[in-house]
């Protein structure tokens, strides 16, 4: 059998115990792998360590982990090297991640792997190139090859085939004049049997209440990291401005995991510009995936105000499976996944205006709400996570790869 390796980001775990959109999609993929009768691959997973990381591995029966433990100290300097030379300098390079990726290295070549999947890391793939036979993989989940990039070439040479997970991404890589046919997207997914409707749920009732929320209440829920890309920011500056006085719930931090919300100058400035309606607003923090299709359930409104070219991100799968109606903006691979009903706000001048315009609209017409909310659950089937890792696999040997 094949040896097929998930060579991880290196900053959260998977299994995933801190959160994260690109290891929870891994994640989908070990468990599709599970039930299967007969896997195509034997799975491995070099992943970056955590004690609660190696406990959940032993749920998986079918999966090989190489856990990596690295100074966290060493890391964030690293990063901060990583951080000036890709968006000062345009050169995407590994040196953020050195201290995980010289010894993933080492188990790369010591295991053989027919096939290594970098996620989400294209700069491994140079270093990894010279040393190993493996075909190589890089599965994109940002906009991390293009011809803005000063390496953005060589990047996409040093990989045999680079997944995409929406058109927009696939289109990015493109410009640094790639084979088209070494390009493909292979679409997010979502569990929907995991995100569904539990508005009616007793313990979605109860964690409304617990979260000081009122029957008669219309709240409107946030989910993502808190930084400006994500446009939190400007989703407070609406609800100022709304003519409703809806209530906001803000599920996420500056960072995933055990990072606190409160440890960055944009979260304190945050709260600062949220004093006016701090009566309104619950901060949650970091919440653990498994709770989060609850914490949806509790919203009667879904916002995503991306101000950055997001490529497709999960929050969009999740609350429309949920049927949270949402409303977004016209922000990169967005789009692609969201149902004709689902209200797209344009990015720009005056956008806090016109996305308080938008929830007003929504807030005054329960019809619309109702029609949006089904409208959303069937549209999300077709990307139901059930056949993930099928699909994904199929991406591998339609290319000769296997």
């Amino acid at each position: 059998m094949k040896k097929l390796c998930f060579l991880t980001a290196g900053i959260l775990p998977v299994p995933v115990t801190e959160g994260g959109a690109v290891e929870s999609l891994v994640q989908i993929m070990l468990e599709n792998n599970e039930v299967l009768k007969k896997q195509p691959f034997e799975l491995h997973v070099i992943s970056k360590y955590t004690p609660e990381a190696v406990e959940k591995a032993n749920q998986f029966s079918n999966v090989h982990f190489h856990f990596i433990n690295y100074s966290r100290r060493r890391y964030k300097i690293y990063m901060y090297l990583r951080h000036v030379l890709l968006n000062r300098f345009h050169y995407n390079l590994y040196v953020g991640l050195f201290p995980f990726l010289s010894k993933a290295r080492k188990i790369v070549k010591q295991e053989n792997f027919d096939i290594v999947v970098i996620e989400n890391r294209p700069e491994f793939a140079p270093y990894l190139r010279n040393c190993i036979s493996s075909k190589i993989v890089s599965h994109l989940h940002n906009d991390l090859i293009n011809n803005e990039m000063r390496n953005g070439e060589k990047l996409a040479k040093s990989s045999d085939l680079i997944l995409t997970v929406s058109d927009y991404i696939r289109k990015r890589t493109l410009t640094t004049h790639i084979n088209v046919d070494k390009v493909v997207t292979v679409r997010n997914v979502v569990d929907t049997n995991r995100f569904t409707q539990l508005k009616y749920n007793r313990e979605t009732k109860a964690l409304r209440k617990s979260l000081g929320f009122k029957d008669n209440d219309i709240v409107i829920v946030f989910s993502g990291r808190l930084d400006a890309l994500k446009g939190i920011d400007k989703l407070i500056s609406a609800l100022e401005v709304c003519q409703h006085r809806v209530k906001l719930l803000v599920i996420g931090a500056s960072f995933y995991g055990g990072e606190t919300s409160s440890d960055t100058l944009f979260v304190r400035k945050l709260r600062e510009s949220a004093e006016k309606i701090k009566d309104r607003i619950v901060f949650t923090g970091f919440v653990d995936y498994e709770k989060m299709p609850q914490y949806y359930n509790v919203a009667d409104i879904a916002v995503l105000p991306s101000q950055w070219d997001d490529p497709a991100p999960l929050t969009v799968f999740e609350t429309q499976a949920c049927g949270i109606p949402l409303i977004t903006t016209d922000s990169g691979g967005i789009t692609e996944y969201i149902s004709p009903d689902v209200i797209v706000v344009k990015r720009g001048e005056r956008f806090e205006e016109r996305l308080a315009d938008a929830i007003n609209e929504l807030v005054s017409d329960p019809e619309r709400r109702k029609k949006m909310s089904a409208s959303e659950v069937h549209h999300i089937k077709q990307f139901d996570s059930s056949t993930y890792y099928d699909v994904f696999c199929k991406s591998l040997t339609n290319l000769g790869l296997i």
